[in-house]
């Protein structure tokens, strides 16, 4: 299963596959129930809210991650990857760090911004992906 869905991929589809990510999680030989709770609690709300886009993250370890994803470039230090709805994930580093990197590109040109963010609280980085990324594809 690739984890990992662009968000014009998604939009191009015009809609996110809940039942699909339910069916995923359903064959699984040990569901997780909180997962399966908080995508069917999205199926039912217009609106994702943090707490709800936050407990669907899940640790994988690096090398199934890419694995997964070989396009994606992962920090030299990563040791694991908690990947959130629709592909969205933080990397977690030695040292009890974790990090995000993201790129931003212009309407107006084609230059691309990198950026990053990284702490040693989760939850503070989580806040950074929802507030930059995650909650405007979800919400508009």
């Amino acid at each position: 299963m690739n984890y990992l869905w662009t968000i014009n991929q998604i939009k191009s589809n015009k809609m996110i596959n809940i039942d699909q990510q339910i069916a995923d999680e359903m064959d699984r030989l040990v569901p997780d129930a909180l997962y399966l709770q908080t995508l069917r609690k999205m199926k039912e709300s217009a609106i994702l809210r943090f707490e709800d886009f936050s407990e669907t993250g899940r640790f994988i370890d690096s090398h199934t991650f890419s694995t997964r994803n070989p396009s994606v470039v992962l920090h030299p230090e990563c040791t694991d990857v908690i990947i959130y709805l629709c592909g969205f994930y933080i990397q977690s580093l030695k040292g009890n760090l974790f990090f995000i990197s993201m790129k931003e590109t212009s309407q107006e040109s084609d230059e691309i911004d990198r950026w990053t963010f990284s702490n040693e609280q989760l939850d503070e980085v989580e806040k950074v992906l929802w507030n930059s990324r995650a909650n405007k594809f979800f919400n508009g």
